[in-house]
């Protein structure tokens, strides 16, 4: 719509305003590829095709009328809300005295200290599995996606870190003395399961009964460690 405007002071005539209508935002993204083509034509941009995009893959319609997909090993994104967002593995502390990350394809969560819980766990369609510590843990210092619980031993630090198929864990063995304590030749992590078996294959895995949804390598079911320095 377009508005002219004309005003006259004391015998001099300003020229005619005319305002424009701003025209209509183009999104980033559409249902299908039809009209993801005509919106990126519109807006001579690439427009994102949501009946093809997943967790992992993405196609996007091209101003010149081709199409890209985008194809990653693991999840890049998580819905939430109805909507797509980055995955980000940072951790926070949660408002039910857990720990996790940010935007995660799977829940993992990781203990805020004390008793009573595991260290870490994840969870898939209502089963969990997770490993346990035989002694209270120390309130975590939290640093992008790994949590770190200083002397859990003495000289000895546990770092847990958030993956985006699960965790890790190491033992951090920070002095020579420290490596000399007989509890280090041979650390076992507790199990945690709800709502699923374990099953030992090469290593452990949650198992459903019907199929394997996470699996741990041996390593983490006995003990990791780097040397002092």
């Amino acid at each position: 719509m377009l508005l002219s405007l004309t005003v006259c002071l004391s015998g001099l005539v300003v020229p005619a305003v005319t305002a424009v209508a701003a025209p209509a935002a183009v999104p980033d993204e559409t249902p299908d590829a039809a009209s993801a083509l005509l919106a990126a034509r519109a807006a001579n941009k690439s427009v994102r095709v949501l009946s093809q995009t997943d967790e992992s893959t993405e196609v996007r319609a091209n101003p010149n009328g081709s199409m890209t997909m985008t194809v990653h090993r693991q999840p890049v994104r998580v819905k939430q809300s109805g909507k797509w967002a980055p995955v980000d593995l940072t951790l926070v502390r949660r408002p039910d005295g857990t720990v996790g990350p940010k935007v995660a394809p799977i829940d993992v969560v990781l203990s805020n200290g004390g008793t009573g819980s595991p260290i870490v766990k994840v969870g898939k369609a209502g089963t969990e599995v997770g490993l346990g510590w035989p002694e209270a843990l120390p309130e975590p210092r939290l640093a992008g996606p790994t949590a770190t619980y200083p002397e859990v031993l003495p000289g000895v630090d546990l770092k847990v870190t958030a993956e985006v198929d699960g965790f890790s864990q190491v033992l951090v063995v920070k002095t020579p003395e420290a490596a000399r304590n007989p509890k280090l030749k041979r650390i076992s992590f507790g199990s945690y399961t709800r709502n699923t078996k374990v099953k030992t294959l090469d290593g452990a895995s949650a198992w459903d009964g019907t199929r394997t949804w996470v699996e741990i390598p041996p390593d983490r079911m006995t003990n990791r460690h780097t040397g002092g320095r």
